[in-house]
């Protein structure tokens, strides 16, 4: 929240057992927590969704649940100083909520699912000029359950897969494919799978990392029997999920701003430059975590991490202190495949190649740091920062001797 490069907390719901509603905002100070109370926003209890999301470049929060006897959907614009209600959506008890580029515009949109005041309703939210437009209500109803998106068969695309209970409480588990000719969702056929509706979480991941997304339900069948279940995906037959691109074209400058980074896109052999992800990792030592931990992941309900901690942004001010940063990058597609880390990058442009330490750098071959060995042995080590191959050799006065 504050741009200082750590990770901050904000949560709500109940306490005490009671109808009491609390949220909380943590700022983390160099590993420390401390209560920020700078920020107006209402109180959401029961079983909450609070999702963190930038839309051109801002932050956004978009928190839904019950307040009182009301439900509520919010949007807020979130920094450091303030906390501003830019627009109320459709509200929703039991929501589960998801923020995903599913058109690849370069803007995420927003799925929306739950009880309002109708009944159970599924919705689909685009943004325009900062602000979200009803696009579509999908045809099955649930709640009390959870969502996870990703490119489900590999055509570039973002798509939903979603269990809960539908109107009369039976367990259901359904999927959505976007179609890009139409701009909406159609179905997908599980009936194949046993459905698992109540109190259900479900995830998207690569399992078997054969090229295309599986998935993980658990939770309560019909009979209120917990179980857990991993489903294969065969999509990968059809079309492969290529890894995609990483930028290699990285500014990291410190001005009186802040620490400024920015990127081109990546590229993708599915998406192109459109639609994709991308997961920063800055450190004070070549390859560190230590200011902006590039260590994503945790689960896709609703996107915790699977979209790298930059979502779509391609630059970023850090408020941290004058010194030497070295900074890197990676790309994130759709089927929620990342690529490799970039080369590494440094506000002071004394190692502009991720091949070996800072001060063994030039250009892109190592400096010769061990001496000269006549006899004996000598243990000569240079640091390496991604999983590429690696050429090494051995020279005695310009013959490779191995």
């Amino acid at each position: 929240i504050d741009n200082n490069g750590s990770l901050d907390i904000f949560y709500s719901g109940d306490f005490s057992g009671s109808n009491s509603r609390t949220n909380k905002t943590y700022i983390n100070s160099n590993g420390t927590f401390n209560l920020w109370e700078g920020y107006n926003f209402d109180y959401a209890k029961d079983v909450s969704v609070n999702l963190f999301c930038y839309i051109n470049n801002s932050l956004y929060l978009i928190s839904s649940g019950v307040s009182d006897a009301s439900k509520l959907t919010q949007v807020y614009k979130v920094d450091i100083n303030s906390s501003i209600n830019i627009q109320n959506l459709t509200g929703f008890a039991n929501p589960t909520a998801n923020c995903f580029d599913f058109d690849n515009d370069n803007t995420l949109e927003l799925f929306i699912s739950g009880t309002n005041t109708t009944g159970k309703v599924s919705l689909v939210y685009e943004v325009s000029d900062g602000l979200f437009v009803y696009n579509q209500t999908l045809n099955t109803i649930y709640d009390l359950g959870s969502s996870a998106v990703g490119d489900i068969n590999n055509d570039g695309y973002g798509d939903i897969i979603y269990s809960g209970t539908d109107a009369s409480f039976v367990p259901v588990l359904f999927g959505y494919l976007y179609d890009s000719s139409n701009h909406k969702f159609t179905y997908l056929n599980l009936s194949n799978t046993t459905m698992l509706g109540y109190l259900s979480a479900v995830a998207l991941f690569d399992f078997d990392i054969d090229g295309d997304l599986d998935f993980f339900v658990t939770g309560c069948n019909a009979a209120f029997a917990t179980k857990a279940f991993i489903y294969k995906s065969n999509y990968n037959l059809q079309k492969n999920n290529t890894i995609p691109n990483v930028s290699n074209t990285l500014q990291v400058n410190y001005t009186i701003n802040g620490l400024e980074i920015n990127w081109t896109p990546g590229n993708d052999a599915e998406q192109g430059q459109n639609g994709l992800y991308y997961n920063l990792r800055v450190g004070t030592i070549p390859g560190a975590n230590d200011i902006v931990s590039g260590k994503y992941g945790g689960s896709s309900n609703p996107v915790a991490g699977y979209i790298g901690n930059m979502q779509q942004r391609r630059n970023i001010t850090l408020n941290v202190s004058n010194t030497t940063y070295f900074v890197q990058v990676q790309t994130i597609d759709s089927g929620l495949r990342n690529g490799s880390w970039s080369r590494i990058y440094s506000n002071n442009g004394s190692c502009p190649d991720d091949t070996c330490a800072a001060s063994t750098c030039s250009n892109t071959t190592c400096a010769d740091t061990c001496g000269n060995v006549f006899n004996g042995t000598l243990d000569c080590v240079y640091p390496v920062f991604t999983q590429d191959p690696v050429n090494m050799s051995v020279n005695d006065t310009g013959m490779v001797i191995q």
